[in-house]
């Protein structure tokens, strides 16, 4: 299995320059072959093959300015995307997709497109890596890139490298490489049942007795804050006539790595959690395309649509299978209307955001954690359920987890 690290790329003028130059021609690139494809596509009603748009392109300017590793990495991305195109249509047609389906698109003539390199353009120096830029060197005057590898992954062997451009102000990097992981002793008949939201962000509950909740609060003020301040650039920017800007740009980055880094830390509590208690199963809360389409009062709608809630299911779900743990993904209907104790669906039980109490059996329960313990009724065997004592432990009173701080 291999895994991608990603951080900040740190260059120089000059290197930056040169990265920017060769992503703006891949960027080129992306659009004739897109171009080539749709083109073939409208004429014949085929999808063309790689060895025919291969010959088409190889002679083209936006071909031979890139090395021809770059240049056919960046066809194949194209081709990847009407891959995808075809087989959403061919969904949308069986009935199981009901988006709408769009063909992919040119980018921006100004814009940029990602660099990726393969083994071969790659050589350990030291602690750096000299990334090769192949032909491109007789347009550039430069053939070769060297980046620093992090300290965690020194001793690993990198065998690819993705250099993408964010926001046309930075590049991001990504180290692909295979990790030595040692899987923990773990008992897949113990669950972790997961139910999501926002001022509890993640409420976990484990049939290990154990439950905790995951501060939402903080990144839902930081969204607010955000909101307000790019109203109040936005506004500016439309008085001079701009559509956007160096302090929009800047604050847009501030966001991307804010809520990237306050999910990472809310999935690396949830599977240390799971690691040390010795469970083998997550069952996680899905509410499908429940956002799409919702209708609800405007302050409540944009923190619930702005808080990337799928990111952190794929995020979570790709660190916890890396450790040995079973992910299910778990539709939630009725959860927070049931009781978890007898079983009673009534939606008046739920009294307060954050209390549920039973009008049959009278039992009180922190709303979240009864709706994270109904998402494990679904999933754990009906022996095991009942055999639980549902009333004893952290359940009762479970610990909130602040493990970000946000400076407004």
């Amino acid at each position: 299995m291999y895994v991608v690290q990603k951080n900040h790329l740190r260059l120089s003028k000059a290197d930056f320059s040169v990265l920017f130059r060769v992503a703006h021609r891949c960027k080129n690139l992306y659009n004739t072959t897109l171009y080539t494809i749709r083109m073939h596509f409208n004429q014949t009603g085929e999808y063309i093959s790689w060895k025919e748009l291969y010959h088409l392109l190889k002679a083209h300017p936006n071909y031979t300015d890139l090395s021809s590793d770059h240049a056919q990495l960046t066809i194949r991305k194209v081709r990847q995307n009407f891959s995808s195109f075809f087989e959403l249509l061919k969904k949308q047609k069986e009935g199981s997709y009901t988006e709408k389906v769009g063909v992919p698109r040119f980018l921006p003539k100004d814009g940029l497109f990602q660099i990726e390199f393969i083994s071969r353009q790659i050589r350990r120096e030291g602690r750096f890596l000299r990334l090769s830029l192949g032909r491109a060197k007789r347009t550039l005057g430069v053939g070769y890139i060297y980046v620093r590898v992090p300290r965690n992954i020194e001793n690993r062997l990198i065998t690819g490298v993705r250099i993408i451009p964010k926001f046309r102000s930075y590049f991001e990097i990504e180290f692909l490489y295979e990790p030595d992981i040692i899987l923990p002793e773990l008992d897949s008949s113990q669950y972790l049942g997961i139910d999501l939201g926002l001022d509890n962000f993640a409420t976990a509950v484990s049939t290990r007795g154990t439950a905790f909740i995951l501060e939402g609060r903080g990144i839902k003020s930081f969204n607010r804050w955000w909101n307000k301040q790019k109203g109040k650039l936005q506004s500016t920017y439309d008085k001079m006539g701009l559509k956007s800007g160096r302090k929009m740009e800047r604050l847009q980055i501030r966001r991307y790595n804010t809520v990237r880094n306050y999910l990472s830390h809310q999935v690396n509590a949830v599977v240390r959690h799971c690691i040390e208690h010795r469970i083998g199963t997550l069952v996680i809360g899905d509410w499908g395309d429940m956002k799409r389409g919702l209708r609800m009062r405007k302050h409540v709608s944009q923190s619930f649509q702005q808080i990337p809630f799928a990111l952190f299911r794929r995020k979570l779900q790709s660190k916890a299978e890396l450790h040995g743990i079973e992910v299910v993904m778990q539709e939630e209907s009725y959860t927070s209307q049931m009781c978890s104790n007898c079983g009673l669906i009534r939606k008046s039980n739920r009294v307060h955001r954050g209390l549920y109490r039973c009008s049959n059996c009278h039992m009180e329960r922190n709303a979240d954690v009864n709706g994270a313990i109904n998402i494990l009724r679904k999933v754990v065997p009906e022996e095991v359920f009942t055999g639980f004592r549902w009333n004893s432990g952290d359940i009762i009173s479970p610990r909130r987890l602040k493990l970000v701080s946000f400076r407004l």
